[in-house]
């Protein structure tokens, strides 16, 4: 039953993965379809300029506009984390160098391990995504890798082209200079196995319910068995040693 459990988790720990994915995917398209919007020109671009600079003036968070939630990669965000939340599953986006300090991976920890993990292995071309289980909390954590679109330049390219000309982006950033296609952040997907470690615990115990009755029923029929076959052949044999002991040679 060991051997059976684990193959029923590891199946489960795939799956779990397999939905981890259809969110990454959800925003990597929510992206990408707001990024080809921008592109045709549907978004003023002078409107939302001037909407973060009202809300500097005013002390508010950029964040707080309608202009930051047109940012593709922040739509992509905002659509994911809805899908997420009905579906009771943590998302989030992290990043080594984050620009908001919710997006930040912490060094050392298990979330920033895991980013830099992935970080090295889309720069060798091996995949746009990780998983991993963290032991500690029982935790299965999903990644999938942000590059950087043409669009996106606009707020991480090169200072040059900054559009208020101080190297700054329309939000205030300094411009990182990267370039289209450079590995920026990570959609980050938690789902905890205790729902699985569960059904594994409990698939185990109906097993066991059943199977160590039956276990004993078939001890007991065995050696029933092997008595009723047995019993008389060893009986006869014994009265003949008898007799043979009692001078009885016939």
């Amino acid at each position: 039953y060991t051997l059976v459990a684990l193959q029923y988790r590891s199946a489960a720990e795939e799956n779990m993965v397999e939905r981890a994915a259809v969110f990454t995917a959800l925003a990597e398209e929510a992206r990408n379809g707001a990024s080809e919007l921008h592109q045709q020109g549907l978004f003023n671009k002078e409107a939302m300029l001037a909407q973060f600079k009202q809300a500097k003036a005013e002390g508010r968070s950029y964040a707080d506009t309608p202009a930051f939630n047109a940012i593709p990669v922040i739509h992509s965000v905002k659509a994911a984390e809805t899908a997420a939340q009905r579906e009771n599953v943590d998302f989030s986006v992290i990043a080594q160098h984050a620009r908001r300090k919710d997006n930040q991976a912490v060094p050392g920890t298990f979330d920033a391990t895991l980013l830099s993990d992935l970080v090295k292995q889309a720069s060798a071309q091996q995949g746009e995504t990780i998983s991993r289980l963290e032991p500690q909390t029982g935790t299965l954590h999903y990644m999938r890798a942000i590059r950087l679109a043409k669009d996106c330049l606009v707020c991480h390219g090169d200072p040059a082209t900054s559009p208020t000309g101080d190297g700054k982006d329309i939000l205030g950033f300094p411009m990182e200079n990267l370039k289209e296609g450079s590995l920026y952040a990570a959609y980050h997907v938690r789902m905890p196995m205790a729902p699985v470690n569960k059904q594994v615990a409990g698939f185990i115990f109906t097993g066991l319910l059943w199977t160590v009755p039956l276990t004993i029923g078939a001890i007991v029929l065995v050696v029933w068995l092997m008595r009723k076959l047995f019993s008389r052949p060893i009986g006869e044999l014994i009265e003949r040693i008898r007799q043979i002991a009692a001078g009885n040679l016939t």
